[in-house]
């Protein structure tokens, strides 16, 4: 998560979407890097809610953060 809040910063980003949503729902695994480490969570909800609320503080409002949930899409 370092660097993609590092890449928004330099970019400008104001909106963006975490891929393969679906494979960890499939896997039941839901981590991010974090500080070269690896952060677990319990659940889906629980990682949603981190990314979202870290990227609130990055000017990016939870309705800018899209989870693709399906190989085909959004």
């Amino acid at each position: 998560i370092n660097l993609i809040e590092r890449a928004i910063r330099m970019n400008g980003v104001t909106h963006i979407v975490f891929n393969k949503v679906d494979i960890m729902r499939k896997v039941g695994k839901w981590a991010v890097i974090l500080d070269k480490k690896v952060k677990v969570f319990k659940s889906e909800r629980e990682m949603k809610s981190f990314l979202t609320k870290r990227l609130k503080t990055l000017s990016i409002p939870a309705k800018h953060v899209y989870f693709s949930e399906d190989k085909e899409g959004l």
